[in-house]
């Protein structure tokens, strides 16, 4: 707002914001479509760092012409199809993050994770405020003042529209670069699948030693180094004595066969 206000268009003027903010935002309606697609074959944290290299290409477009409409809406337009990954897919990678951490170490970590994230969201914006106002403070800012009962907005000094710039459109470029270097130590896609195929199974090299797990690596043991022959005697023996029950089943039942009688007729055998 104070941007769109003093830097780009003057102090509500009905078309500047407007155009940011539709201009801006086309890609998050229209990217949702390919988001998806380009994850799956590039990896989510890879198509997430791609983004925030495009975010920040998008601010740097604004910084060269701050003042000029066309551009900054450029510049816009190209920040916003960075933020895609960010919006669509960033929150799936955190998923993939607790699966990874459950595999390492045995336990889930949602709620305290969701916690700390939903702690850090509040928190920082209460932050951020106080320091914008801060900035506004310090930097001179002149607010608007009703005159003859028509606000008026006052002349901001350069110092204030450079404040404006740089918390805008220039500080992204910074957060971006330190969210890529962050992010390209990420690595918890590597073999996410097997990882989620023994949790599934609840067992994993690291915690295998519940008894299920090991009664389960001994029986697949077994089977695979002493597999048990096919025994046709025995086979052909179960054949027989099934067929002489069900026989003696139709006899008791006036020639129909149930399924309660079907059960009691089967014999035993291991």
């Amino acid at each position: 707002v104070y941007y769109c206000n003093y830097v780009l268009g003057s102090y509500n003027d009905g078309i500047t914001q407007t155009m940011v903010s539709v201009i801006g935002g086309i890609p998050m309606g229209i990217g949702i479509f390919a988001v998806w697609p380009l994850a799956k074959k590039f990896g989510k944290r890879n198509l997430t760092m791609a983004g925030f290299v495009l975010y920040g290409i998008g601010s740097a477009i604004c910084c060269l012409a701050p003042t000029n409409m066309v551009i900054v809406l450029v510049g816009q337009f190209v920040k916003n199809i960075g933020g895609l990954p960010c919006a669509y897919v960033f929150m799936a990678l955190m998923a993939d993050t607790y699966d990874h951490l459950e595999w390492k170490n045995g336990f889930r970590v949602d709620g305290a994770a969701m916690s700390i994230y939903s702690i850090i969201t509040v928190t920082m914006t209460g932050v951020c405020t106080g320091v914008f106002n801060l900035l506004l403070s310090t930097s001179g800012y002149v607010a608007p003042s009703l005159v003859d009962g028509v606000t008026v907005a006052a002349t901001q000094t350069d110092s204030v529209k450079n404040m404006l710039i740089f918390c805008f459109v220039g500080l992204e470029i910074i957060t971006s670069i330190i969210v890529i270097v962050l992010l390209s130590f990420v690595n918890v896609e590597k073999g996410l699948q097997e990882k989620q195929d023994e949790i599934e199974h609840g067992c994993n090299d690291r915690h295998s030693s519940s008894p299920v797990c090991l009664k389960e690596g001994k029986d697949n043991e077994s089977s695979v180094k002493n597999p048990k022959p096919f025994d046709l005697d025995r086979y052909d023996k179960i054949q027989q004595q099934l067929h002489i029950r069900i026989a003696d089943c139709k006899r008791q039942k006036n020639g129909h066969i149930d399924i309660i009688c079907g059960k009691q007729c089967l014999p035993e055998h291991d």
